[in-house]
């Protein structure tokens, strides 16, 4: 209606079919200079100054995200939106309600690029098997990115979906809870790119993860768990969400209770997550289902006690603890080719892990999340008797030396120790 008023005041009556063209322009998306474009283009006359025009225009339009994928998902992006969330509570601390459940305009990308399910993924080579392209270029099968990259309901034909930014955090945590590698302790690097320490760019290749998301998903949890209380819901009380992520969350809920073999885990969590990926694909259905707040807090303290084996599990003999992990896969069978895109492929049976040396990255940010005063000092004294930290200098490297350590780890290897990431201090 507001576009309407814009029109009828601004674009002049002298050519009636003017107001409509410009009508069924501002129907789809568009960019400023497109629309300035448009009205040269068809030498629309308006009765106000076009910038005037424009900036009205823009007053009543919505923003609408839009990217084009370049290669992979690092693993570490996702981590940075609870500093986002955090730095705003620190000026706007009242404001905690308002943002986790009562602005209901939270909406989801929808990318035209997926992660391939498993038995896409591992494929055998000269040097075992390997993890190579885990991307999918889906555009041509994913119709609905046609109405743009936001997710919709009614399977992407229907409205756009908004929820809260409870129910996005949700979604991200019990995403990453099916994400912990076949050990139980690192988040996979399953999309073709590693995290933060990009040298490492050979890790994913190998089935590599990392500790530092893992330790960043307790972060999660224990903010949510902390809002929770702060806002003071009941358990009782109920929270909608789509039931694509109801069914998600109930069923690795019970896994997360029910089985503690991590390579266990690793399966069912993993074929849990690839039916949510598949059903939310094109789009999801729209319809909502009520979360309770007890089973939204069930489900967060099993994830930080699930964070909570995979820390204790990582370290090593002498305390210190690793971030980056790669898994060589010891047992396979082949899949059983039901269509070419599974040529060569094959499904791990077994694994065996290997702890890369140390890292200062993972020490940030187990320091993060460390309860008190106590357990952050005893941290910081693991870290000055380790390899990381540099005597002479009185300084600490960001990684321990790499010479043992196959190349296939990635360009780090090559660097000379204090070149680039190597070791430098």
């Amino acid at each position: 209606r507001q576009m309407e008023d814009i029109l009828t005041t601004c674009v002049k009556t002298d050519n009636p079919k003017d107001r409509e063209e410009l009508k069924n322009f501002l129907r789809q998306s568009f960019q400023p200079g497109e629309l300035l474009s448009f009205i040269g283009r068809k030498n629309i006359q308006l009765s106000v100054d076009i910038k005037e025009f424009t900036g009205r225009v823009l007053d009543v339009s919505r923003k609408e995200e839009m990217a084009q994928h370049g290669e992979g998902f690092w693993s570490d992006h996702w981590t940075y939106n609870l500093d986002l969330i955090e730095s705003y509570l620190s000026v706007y601390p009242e404001q905690l309600r308002a943002l986790l459940l009562e602005r209901k305009n939270f909406e989801f990308f929808l990318n035209d690029h997926y992660i391939l399910p498993r038995d896409h993924r591992y494929v055998m080579t000269e040097r075992g098997v390997r993890q190579y392209t885990s991307v999918y270029d889906g555009k041509k099968e994913i119709k609905s990115v046609e109405k743009g990259f936001r997710l919709r309901t009614h399977n992407g034909q229907g409205q756009v979906y908004q929820t809260n930014l409870l129910c996005k955090l949700l979604c991200l945590i019990v995403n990453k809870t099916a994400t912990l590698d076949p050990s139980g302790i690192g988040i996979e690097m399953e999309a073709d790119k590693p995290n933060w320490y990009d040298a490492l760019n050979g890790l994913p290749g190998l089935l590599g993860s990392s500790i530092s998301e893992t330790l960043e998903l307790k972060r999660y949890a224990l903010f949510l768990l902390q809002a929770i209380d702060a806002i003071g819901l009941d358990d009782r009380a109920e929270i909608p969400v789509f039931i694509e992520l109801f069914s998600f969350i109930r069923n690795l809920t019970d896994v997360l209770a029910t089985e503690n073999e991590p390579l266990e885990y690793w399966k069912k969590a993993g074929d849990i997550k690839e039916m949510y990926r598949k059903s939310v694909r094109e789009g999801i259905n729209g319809d909502e289902e009520n979360l309770r707040i007890y089973v939204i807090r069930t489900f967060l303290m099993r994830v930080i006690d699930r964070v909570d084996m995979a820390e204790k599990k990582a370290r090593s003999d002498q305390g210190f603890l690793p971030t980056y992990f790669f898994h060589e896969v010891t047992q396979c069978e082949a899949v059983k080719e039901s269509d070419k895109a599974k040529h060569g492929c094959v499904v791990p049976l077994a694994f065996k892990r290997h702890d890369l040396p140390l890292f200062l990255e993972g020490y940030v940010h187990a320091l993060r999340t460390m309860p008190g005063a106590q357990q952050a000092r005893e941290l910081y004294n693991s870290v000055r008797t380790s390899e990381l930290f540099d005597r002479k200098l009185k300084m600490y490297k960001v990684n321990a030396p790499l010479a043992s350590q196959t190349d296939e780890i990635g360009r780090a290897r090559v660097f000379p120790p204090g070149w680039l990431e190597n070791e430098s201090v």
